[in-house]
């Protein structure tokens, strides 16, 4: 029996031949290019699928603004209508940095509604307490509503008295002032529940004895004795 035949390991360091099996088949230059272009279609058609996934992706695109309004921190949002959305229930609010994009839709409201919006200031304190307060009605503060001309201002209308004499006209004389730039004044009640101001020279022309009677109403009478009695007004 002859002695078996033991491989040694080589020891210059070379790589081993890899075992082939005979059985086998033997690829051709021509396959092992058909499998190169297999694996460079299959890496295509990879990238072209990730492509498509990107374009699959949906694109809001603004198609109008419909209003506006101010969130409790200042922040300005706008009531977007998107294109290819027409329920009412796909408009968004979004603030001005998401229309970054569509500067004509964004520039074409602000023109709509006369220039960038701004937002309202609080009413103060001062001006909340003036908004409640009880209007002024005392005499004094009609007499304010008049003019410097004489013509009532009570209400939206304006009345001027009439011309030539004031005497049927005229119900009483209310009271008269003296005012340092105007001198004394003289405040009349009309017939037809207007009031008005005037320089006194001007009553004594139009209505003398209804000045006569203010001040007849007004006058403190002497008696023989020396004791005082007023007109029993």
């Amino acid at each position: 029996m002859p002695p078996l035949i033991e491989h040694e390991e080589s020891s210059d360091g070379e790589d081993e031949v890899p075992f082939r099996d005979p059985k086998a088949p033997v690829k051709d230059e021509e396959d092992a290019m058909e499998d190169v272009k297999d694996e460079a279609n299959e890496e295509d058609q990879d990238e072209d699928d990730a492509e498509t996934g990107d374009d699959n992706e949906e694109n809001f695109v603004p198609e109008k603004i419909l209003s506006h309004r101010f969130e409790h921190n200042g922040t300005l949002m706008f009531y977007v209508k998107w294109e290819g959305y027409n329920r009412k229930s796909d408009n968004t609010w979004e603030p001005e940095e998401n229309l970054a994009d569509a500067p004509e839709v964004f520039n074409e409201y602000l023109e709509s509604i006369g220039g960038r919006p701004v937002q309202p200031k609080k009413a103060t304190g001062k001006k909340a307490r003036l908004s409640g307060a009880t209007p002024d009605t005392s005499a004094s503060a009609k007499r304010r509503r008049l003019d410097d001309t004489g013509v009532s201002t009570s209400g939206n209308k304006k009345w001027t008295p009439p011309a030539g004499s004031w005497e049927d006209e005229v119900m009483n004389v209310d009271t008269i002032e003296q005012t340092q730039d105007e001198g004394l004044q003289v405040f009349l009640g009309w017939n037809n529940g207007h009031k008005s101001k005037h320089p006194i020279e001007v009553t004594y022309k139009r209505c003398p004895l209804k000045m006569l009677h203010f001040y007849e109403q007004h006058l403190v009478f002497k008696e023989g004795g020396g004791g005082r009695i007023s007109n029993g007004t």
